[in-house]
């Protein structure tokens, strides 16, 4: 059996989320590295998308021993599964914000999928809840106590999706422009 890790991220292909150290560089990355290596442990085979590709193409591999983990809407993913591997898992560790589109058709996009991991999938057993960050876990230590802490900052934004969002017509951009000119001048 293979699993293939599909992401349209140009510097996750070629197999690159297998190095520890250049995961680091990608927040929330980590859980395919991971995932790397706990394969091994178990005998199972991960690549990325490409290289499974290429795999199947030169028939070196067999497309229907290929599990496919599709990240949104992977073209890798989706070649892949169209030489007849199987969907096993899609993410999409996106917000609606940032992914609209993968949420709005996200039925149709995941529907064919064993299991589905990310923050906007409703929690079963075919779905799992992705938590933020990812950490490796040789990088998790122990809580210290409150008393030994030093300051602590949050950074937040209020991100929310909306289907109608305010474009100002040619009038009011004007206005709006002649307003705050006339506050420089």
């Amino acid at each position: 059996m293979h699993l293939a890790y599909c992401s349209d991220i140009e510097v996750f292909k070629n197999d690159q989320l297998r190095d520890k150290q250049w995961s680091y560089r990608f927040p929330g990355s980590g859980w395919v590295t991971c995932l790397y290596q706990i394969a091994v442990e178990a005998g199972i085979n991960v690549v990325s998308g490409d290289i499974a590709i290429a795999n199947v193409i030169s028939k070196k591999w067999n497309a229907r021993d290929v599990n496919v983990i599709q990240d949104m809407e992977s073209t890798d993913a989706f070649k892949l599964l169209g030489l007849g591997a199987k969907p096993f898992l899609i993410t999409c560790l996106e917000a609606s914000l940032y992914a609209p589109f993968f949420y709005d058709n996200v039925k149709r996009i995941a529907g064919n999928f064993q299991h589905s991991l990310g923050f906007g999938f409703i929690p079963s057993d075919k779905n799992l809840q992705f938590r933020f960050p990812s950490f490796f876990f040789d990088d998790l230590c122990e809580i210290q106590g409150w008393e030994d802490r030093k300051s602590l900052v949050l950074v937040a934004a209020n991100k929310y999706k909306a289907k109608n969002f305010f474009m100002p017509d040619k009038k009011n951009l004007i206005n709006f422009f002649k307003s705050s000119i006339s506050i420089l001048i």
